[in-house]
């Protein structure tokens, strides 16, 4: 929350805990983006790739699987892992800019 509110982004993000079938789906539907803040390395990110089947552009950590599925500025975005610096950054332009969504 901390993040958020530092960015001034209150209004427009959501944190949602474990969710499935028909709310997950509305809820990522309804998103402008994804971030999947995982801390550990995850070789099958479901999350990750749900999100990609519905055309989200996903932010996560250079981690793991992660880091094998999604390319940077590509079809989603990385920050270094355990930096809230680099993924506040990402947020700021991707919500200053959505044209740069994939």
């Amino acid at each position: 929350g901390l993040l958020v509110e530092w960015l001034g982004l209150l209004q427009r993000v959501k944190f949602v805990s474990h969710k499935t079938g028909d709310e997950f789906w509305q809820i990522v539907n309804g998103a402008e983006f994804i971030v999947m803040p995982s801390r550990w390395y995850e070789n099958a990110p479901y999350g990750v790739l749900e999100a990609m089947a519905l055309g989200k552009t996903v932010i996560c950590p250079h981690l793991g699987g992660l880091a094998e599925i999604i390319q940077n500025g590509f079809n989603g975005f990385l920050y270094k892992n355990g930096s809230i610096d680099d993924l506040a950054d990402i947020m700021k332009r991707l919500t200053a800019k959505p044209e740069i969504k994939n």
